[in-house]
């Protein structure tokens, strides 16, 4: 195994998936904006939950790299939001759906990322503890 090209290739979809995270926080603060730039009276909960979001997803930036459950909370919650966009009541469009796909998308390519980068460090060290 070509432990730098892995390397190499583990950073790109690593970088990836920090990106996507990284377009999903701006989207998410440009709709806290505007929520609070609206005309009409705020929504508290509605709000809440935008600021709760940008926070979460502020975490899952700092610590995407560390650790692996952050690419994997965001799978996994993409692919919660995924799905109810597309089956519920309220359905969404296709163009959207098509953003929600391409997003999606980064989300594994991230997650791959980090799980082949743990496994490239933990091949070094191994090798580094052997020689």
């Amino acid at each position: 195994m070509d432990l730098d090209r892995t390397r190499t290739r583990a950073e790109l979809e690593t970088a990836v998936g920090q990106l996507t995270v990284a377009a999903t926080l701006v989207a998410r603060l440009i709709t806290v904006y505007l929520q609070l730039t609206a005309a009409n009276s705020l929504d508290p909960i509605l709000f809440g939950q935008a600021v709760l979001k940008s926070g979460t997803l502020i975490i899952v930036l700092m610590l995407y790299r560390r650790f692996a459950w952050p690419s994997l909370l965001m799978v996994a919650a993409w692919s919660i939001g995924f799905l109810y966009a597309w089956l519920g009541a309220p359905h969404a469009t296709t163009p959207v759906l098509a953003v929600g796909l391409l997003v999606g998308v980064g989300f594994f390519i991230g997650a791959h990322g980090v799980r082949s980068l743990r496994r490239v460090r933990a091949s070094e060290s191994s090798a580094a503890v052997a020689a």
